[in-house]
């Protein structure tokens, strides 16, 4: 049975609201699919409730940085929306990260996300069929307006207001000459787009919306800054060599966060040790 033609494993563990979650220290890495899972499932049990009252609780008598408050946050972004159940009905082998929960996970682990073609580890074959049966609706195809989303850009800061400004009269192209926004509107400056410029960014937009997209750590990738820190320094790849781990998730964007297609661990490690064997005989 090849690649092609291999019953395809489980991507994200399903995990009921009821199980029990281990917080025990470990000196094992922490598993990204693992690690989501438990998320999910914390953040939809029972002690959730108890967890988020607390921390309000502590906020009302002025604890407004307190670590309950921030985890409870931080689980927030793991909560079932309605976008969750809409594409569990639609994409039913995939899970679904908002945006919020796709940032959290990138922050909490510090981990990159890049395309494919800097991922430098090994690919189980079985989990090739996910990639090549994945299939994106054409009504759940991500906007350039969300690179904001995806590269973190705070709510209320200027060069999300820009972006959107720019990319909201046309989603999926960014215009030669524009505007900033102003008040009063005869403060507005123009600025114009070099043609190196304008088709860097379009290249950037053209892969947010097409390209299936890896998340993992960085020595997963041969490049010194991943696809978020060089939209944000509108800078090109630059190559580095680099011994990967065996823990990617892959994911594709769409309305509202990604989807995760694929993800593997240990399935690869075999392979990645050999080739660090050639590639590094001193190590």
């Amino acid at each position: 049975m090849n690649a092609h033609t291999a019953t395809p494993s489980a991507i994200i563990p399903k995990i009921s609201a009821t199980d029990s979650v281990d917080f025990a220290p470990s000196t094992t890495p922490k598993r990204i699919d693992a690690y989501i899972a438990r998320l999910f499932n914390e953040a939809r049990s029972e002690n959730f409730s108890l967890m988020k009252s607390t921390a309000q609780a502590a906020v009302a008598h002025g604890f407004t940085s307190c670590a309950n408050l921030r985890y409870a946050e931080f689980l927030e972004a793991y909560r079932s929306t309605p976008l969750q159940a809409y594409y569990e009905e639609h994409y039913p082998q995939c899970c679904f990260l908002p945006w919020k929960a796709l940032r959290s996970l990138l922050d909490a682990m510090r981990l990159w996300c890049d395309l494919p073609a800097h991922y430098v580890g090994a690919i189980p074959p079985e989990q090739l069929p996910w990639l090549d049966l994945f299939s994106l609706r054409s009504e759940d195809e991500v906007s350039a307006v969300e690179l904001a989303d995806l590269v973190g850009l705070d709510e209320n800061s200027i060069m999300r207001g820009i972006l959107h400004d720019i990319l909201s009269r046309n989603p999926n192209d960014f215009p030669r000459s524009f505007e900033l926004p102003a008040s009063p509107p005869w403060e507005r400056q123009r600025y114009q787009l070099r043609d190196e410029q304008r088709q860097q960014l379009n290249r950037f937009a053209t892969q947010f919306r097409e390209s299936f997209f890896v998340v993992a750590p960085p020595e997963a990738f041969n490049v010194t800054s991943d696809f978020c820190q060089r939209f944000r320094t509108f800078m090109d790849a630059v190559q580095r060599p680099t011994t990967p781990p065996d823990d990617p998730l892959v994911v594709r964007f769409v309305k509202g966060g990604c989807l995760v297609v694929a993800a593997w661990g240990e399935e690869a490690a075999t392979l990645n040790q050999l080739v660090s064997e050639v590639t590094n005989p001193t190590l």
